[in-house]
């Protein structure tokens, strides 16, 4: 047998193996849902694996489903504006789909006035906004858009 035809069948065999391993591995991951403290659902939550490049976002519904790898220990984290970041640590086992739900409480932060300015007009483009009318946003995350329109 021919040097070339040797490697060949040796080469095949480890390619053969090295699949048969990774088509045999399940894939592992977590989902769930993420709402605010009354179980109303948020959108656009980051869902995070700490320490890696790995994460989602929540839908508009709260739902997430993000792949991690198989048999590894994580903090998983939870952020979004307006809402105080969690975390909870998960170890997974290979194959395993984790359901973690979540519930974030709401960040209130305490500020004086907001001023919102364009460039369009700086003279008459300043608008304050008093502590009465702030606290009419719609939504802990912002909402500042319904009181401009």
């Amino acid at each position: 047998m021919s040097l070339f035809k040797r490697n060949l069948i040796i080469l095949l065999v480890l390619f053969v193996l090295s699949t048969g391993k990774m088509l045999g591995q399940k894939a592992s991951g977590i989902e769930g849902y993420v709402r605010d403290s009354i179980g109303k659902p948020i959108s656009s939550v980051h869902i995070i694996l700490a320490n890696t490049n790995l994460g989602a976002t929540s839908n508009d519904s709260g739902f997430y489903k993000l792949p991690v790898p198989s048999g590894k220990n994580f903090n998983v984290l939870f952020s979004c504006v307006g809402y105080q970041t969690a975390q909870t640590f998960v170890a997974m086992k290979p194959g395993e789909l984790l359901r973690i739900n979540m519930n974030l409480k709401i960040d209130v932060k305490n500020i004086q006035e907001v001023s919102v300015t364009s460039d369009a007009d700086r003279a008459s483009s300043i608008s304050r906004l008093s502590i009465k009318d702030f606290h009419q946003i719609p939504n802990p995350g912002g909402g500042i858009e319904g009181l401009i329109k």
